[in-house]
């Protein structure tokens, strides 16, 4: 907030609040996921291993695939104000923002068809949504870090509602058409490697989600410890 001339008004017992806001609301996304997930298995139409591989390349890199994915259904929930309020609500509006949220409203996981990725193959694994995303990606774009040499795009897309919506590497629409990235670039890329180039965010995200992976493989609940139990069960 110092770096863009803004003054910060979240305090700590907010913050708190906020997280456990944000939390409450992961289920919504990953028990449609399992549910659509487990509605293709029954049609006859079961996962391979082929898709598992699709949606890890995508999660490595995340930051190029929203561009073509995803920046411009997102662009079109903050324009058109009614669809907003519809389906993206809810993920901004908190002050800050946090890894513990499912990166979408309560709605819009329907309006995205359960997944705008291969998400719903996550829902097949136990904790594999918690390894590719929450551990990953999350982790880097939904956060407050504490350091100026920190400072990303989603994060001031959150907390100042800047009008770049190819999350943390600018589409080139978000570079032609936004305001802030013609504001605030050229002052930002002198704190931070994530403004100034584009690699950093998804080199970030799949070094957190590898020290993750690690640290809970060797608690025994790592991904390879439950990938035995990929295949949906139905009673």
């Amino acid at each position: 907030m110092e770096a863009i001339g803004r003054e910060n008004r979240l305090s700590t017992s907010e913050a708190m609040m906020e997280i456990v806001y944000t939390t409450s609301q992961a289920g919504t996304v990953l028990q449609l996921q399992t549910a659509l997930a487990m509605i293709q298995v029954r049609f006859g139409c079961p996962f391979h291993f082929i898709h598992f591989v699709v949606v890890i390349v995508e999660h490595i890199f995340f930051h190029y695939m929203v561009q073509f994915k995803f920046a411009w259904l997102h662009k079109l929930y903050h324009e058109v104000q009614p669809f907003h309020r519809l389906v993206h609500l809810e993920h901004h509006i908190c002050k800050g923002t946090y890894p513990t949220t499912p990166a979408a409203g309560l709605w819009e996981g329907w309006v995205e068809g359960g997944t705008l990725f291969f998400c719903n193959t996550l829902a097949c694994v136990p904790y594999f949504l918690f390894h590719a995303a929450y551990s990953g990606p999350n982790v880097v774009t939904h956060n407050v870090w504490p350091h100026k040499s920190l400072i990303q795009w989603h994060t001031l897309h959150h907390v100042v509602h800047s009008d770049i919506y190819a999350v943390n590497v600018p589409s080139e629409s978000d570079e032609k058409f936004s305001r802030d990235i013609k504001h605030y670039k050229e002052r930002l890329s002198q704190y931070s490697p994530f403004i100034k180039y584009k690699f950093p965010s998804d080199l970030a995200g799949f070094a957190m989600t590898f020290i993750v992976g690690l640290v809970l493989h060797q608690c025994g609940v790592g991904l390879f410890h439950v990938w035995h139990e990929r295949e949906l069960h139905f009673a």
